[in-house]
Parts: C-alpha cells; structure tokens; sequence
C-alpha cells in the first residue's frame, strides 16, 4: 500500500532543516542589530537563489548547508552574547 504523498517523507526533513536555518539566522542578526533587521536577513537569505533551489529539493546538500548555517550562528551568538566573557583554556 502507497501513501497518497510519498515525496514529503524525502521533502519534509529538508523543509524543517532549511526553516531551522533560516530561524538561527534571524536569531543570530536580531542579536546584533535588531528584529527588524533580523526579519529581513531572514528573508533575504530564505530568497537566495542557490539557498531557495537547495531547499526545496530532495537531494543530500541541504542537510549539510543548513546544519552548517547553524552552527556558524550559534558560534555567532555565543561570541556576541558576551563579549567581556572569557573562555578558559586547557594546555
């Protein structure tokens, strides 16, 4: 027995992964320079050709780019959260 829409057990992980992105990235501009700002970097982004195409596709880049995209923001809103926090470091 099918289901009557295979293709968004292959597309809706990608769908997710791709908002998720697009959700860090507003997180990590509104951080810096506001939600207005952050709304349309978010936008922006989401619009980008090569971002657009990626996402709505069923093909392995996705999942790299938008764990990548990520990462890269949560770095980004580790590092402006608190500027005069120091890290210890271990030799």
């Amino acid at each position: 027995m099918h289901p009557l829409h295979p293709e968004w057990a292959v597309r809706f992980p990608i769908y997710l992964l791709s908002v998720t992105a697009l959700l860090c990235v507003y997180h990590l501009v509104k951080h810096s320079h506001g939600k207005k700002t952050a709304a349309i970097t978010a936008l922006v982004v989401g619009t980008l050709p090569h971002f657009f195409m990626l996402s709505h596709q069923s093909i392995t880049d996705m999942p790299f780019v938008s764990t990548m995209t990520m990462a890269m923001c949560m770095l980004g809103i580790a590092i402006a959260h608190r500027p005069d926090y120091q890290v210890r470091q271990f030799r």
